[in-house]
Parts: C-alpha cells; structure tokens; sequence
C-alpha cells in the first residue's frame, strides 16, 4: 500500500505513487460509485463536481493502514481522523485553481486517488499544480488508474483540474494534525 512513494519539491512539497493499492483495495474503492450513495453536486463559479462523504463505508482496517502509512510518508503526527469522499466529475466540469491552506481546524494533508481505467489525453481531468495563482502550470498529474498523489495543504499549494470529457473518479483521503483539530478550532472559537 502506497510503497515507493517517489517525493517532489516543486510547485510545493508532494508525493506520487504509481500503484497505489492492491487489486482488491481499488475494486473495493471502485464499487463506492456504484452505490446508492448521497452525492451532493457542486457547481460552483469554480469547483463543478458531485462529491460524498464515504467515511463511514471504508473499513476501519483500511482506514487505519492509510493512515499508519501517511503518517510515514509524510512524518506528520497525524490524529487518528479520516474523512474520505467519493468524487465524481461529469463532461464538462472543471476545478479552477485554488490552494486547500489549512486555517484553523482544518486537515493539513490530503491523498487524492484516482479510478480512471482506460484513461487517454483526450479525456481531460489532469490535476495541474502551480506555482502561483497567476502562473502556467507547472506540473499536470495525469488521473490514471491506481495512481496517487499525496500533498500537504498551505497557502502555497495551488492546484486544479482540467475540464473532463469523460466521468472521472476520485477518492480523496484528508487528514489532521494533532495541533489543528477541529476540536481545537472549536475551543479557540469559544475564547473569543
């Protein structure tokens, strides 16, 4: 699970795995599109895609072995929190670029997992990182089957994802640190 994880620093610190799970774990993964899940679609100015919090279908085992295994990866204490979405663009969507920064009480780290089999140029759906707002991209992560990109959220991590011309899947796995809990937003906000 998630092994040789090859590190890049530019645009901003990420990691990509090219086998990111078992057969088994990605038909597992697979099959959340399958089911008669609540999708809530967004279309926003920016962000156009249906989106499902699938926390809850995800075996505690596995959800424990991702987690050991990010918390590897990444050298971060890692709270024992998961919250893992099923997203689903449809032709014609996009997500503009934007930076995930981790204000108070948000995840610091997100593994993005894609579940595009037979995935071509021509099907779109290529998560771009960027330098800047404003600038070209500088790298695009191709959503090819079982690939994984991991990264850490700050105000410098911007990223988007080209227009889709086929559906795209994508399991998105975020996570915590032990110093920005959301159990912690909430005693600040109760402070002040």
């Amino acid at each position: 699970m998630l092994s040789q994880p090859i590190y890049h620093h530019h645009p901003f610190p990420f990691f990509l795995v090219n086998a990111a799970f078992s057969e088994e774990q990605c038909a597992a993964l697979e099959q959340l599109f399958s089911q008669d899940i609540d999708w809530q679609h967004r279309d926003g100015a920016f962000y156009r895609c249906s989106i499902c919090d699938v926390t809850e279908i995800i075996p505690a085992e596995f959800q424990a072995e991702i987690l050991a295994r990010m918390r590897e990866i990444t050298g971060l204490p890692l709270v024992n929190r998961l919250l893992i979405t099923a997203q689903r663009m449809q032709p014609g969507q996009i997500i503009g670029i934007h930076s995930d920064r981790p204000f108070l009480g948000y995840e610091i780290a997100r593994l993005v997992v894609q579940l595009n089999k037979h995935w071509q140029a021509e099907h779109g759906g290529v998560l771009e990182l960027f330098s800047s707002p404003d600038s070209e991209a500088v790298l695009g992560v191709n959503p090819e089957y079982n690939k994984a990109v991991g990264f850490l959220l700050h105000p410098d991590s911007y990223h988007a994802v080209t227009e889709v011309t086929q559906p795209r899947l994508t399991v998105v796995f975020n996570f915590w640190h032990m110093a920005n809990t959301p159990e912690l937003e909430a005693h600040i906000q109760s402070l002040f």
